[in-house]
């Protein structure tokens, strides 16, 4: 929240600021309001307490009533004239720091020529200033409020720019060893079954060859007992044709 500081002089517009002060508190917070320089402890330059004072605030609040500028002091001197018056170390102060210096007029008063302040105070006249009068003092603050309101925002400082994203490189990612990739497993083949045999169908040619072997075997010596020479010549002749191989005639044909 940002901070105002009320300048006046009590012996001008004591009550004027009171009720300035009260307005400004129930909108910014007790702790948002600096009015009165009250404290200062013994020994302490009150210039500069005044000083440190305002480089905590954001804008000054003049408060003029119709004594502002020629009000005196016990010697009979203007206050403005002398260096060490509280009013114009306040108002010099803001002005040398350049914050928002608003004066406020009350009672009637207008803000002063340049020729008639300090050569410290003169930039003041030049301020745009806001009036509060007593008939219209709720309305006439509210119209402050809502100026201060806009103030604050045009002025509201900007966030810091991020900071700037630093490339850190980055480590090169361990790269894994492949796998090597297992051959699959052969397919076991399939063996097919040896074709069964195929049953041979029994033949009747070794049954007639070697009946006839028997017979001509049998004629074969029949013909020697009977003494028949040419029967036992082909009985022989037969025998042998047939029975020569008779391995031959079994030997199975694929």
């Amino acid at each position: 929240m940002r901070k105002i500081f009320i300048s006046y002089r009590r012996e001008d517009a004591d009550e004027a600021a009171g009720r300035l002060s009260d307005h400004l508190v129930s909108q910014f917070g007790q702790d948002n309001i600096f009015m009165d320089v009250d404290g200062i402890a013994p020994g302490r330059d009150f210039r500069k307490v005044i000083e440190e004072t305002l480089t905590q605030c954001d804008v000054l609040l003049g408060v003029m009533g119709r004594n502002w500028l020629d009000i005196k002091d016990e010697t009979g001197n203007r206050r403005l004239d002398n260096e060490t018056d509280f009013v114009r170390l306040e108002i010099a102060s803001a002005l040398r720091r350049d914050i928002p210096v608003i004066p406020v007029r009350v009672q009637g008063a207008s803000v002063p020529k340049p020729d008639a302040l300090p050569t410290d105070l003169k930039d003041f006249s030049y301020r745009n200033a806001v009036e509060l009068t007593h008939e219209r003092w709720n309305s006439d603050v509210h119209v402050l409020v809502d100026k201060l309101n806009r103030l604050f925002a045009q002025t509201e400082p900007c966030p810091p720019p991020p900071a700037p994203v630093q490339n850190t490189p980055q480590p090169p990612a361990l790269v894994q060893p492949a796998t090597p990739v297992q051959p699959a497993p052969p397919v076991a083949q399939m063996t097919p079954p040896p074709p069964l045999p195929v049953p041979q169908k029994k033949s009747v040619k070794p049954i007639v060859r070697w009946s006839l072997v028997g017979l001509f075997f049998l004629s074969f010596f029949g013909s020697i007992e009977n003494g028949d020479n040419s029967t036992m010549v082909l009985s022989l002749i037969l025998f042998v044709f047939f029975a020569w191989d008779p391995f031959k005639w079994f030997k199975p044909k694929i």
